[in-house]
């Protein structure tokens, strides 16, 4: 089981929960605004100079559901128009967790 995070622009996050839901995937939190600058596009910090801001989906998944997100976030990035609308993934084993998983 990994810990697997996904960050989108908040105009995203309601396809982001559809795909989601299409593979299975029924657990998860949202964090509904999320700041910051990756090393592509522009910062989201949500001010006038940088508006916008991410969202971010975090999930406790098996390997298996881990390939097939990361299959479905790179098929969303390889039609995005621009670096702009990448989603990004992080993934990281689960160390612990009082979850009844």
């Amino acid at each position: 089981m990994n810990t697997f995070i996904i960050s989108c622009d908040i105009s995203y996050l309601d396809d982001m929960v559809q795909h989601i839901a299409l593979l299975g995937l029924s657990n998860y939190f949202i964090v509904d605004r999320v700041l910051g600058k990756f090393p592509q596009g522009e910062p989201r910090l949500d001010t006038a100079i940088w508006p916008g801001y991410n969202s971010m989906i975090i999930s406790i998944v098996t390997e298996d559901e881990a390939k097939q997100l990361k299959t479905l976030i790179l098929g969303i990035n390889q039609e995005s128009l621009s670096e702009l609308e990448y989603v990004y993934w992080f993934e990281s084993p689960r160390t612990s967790t009082n979850l009844i998983l």
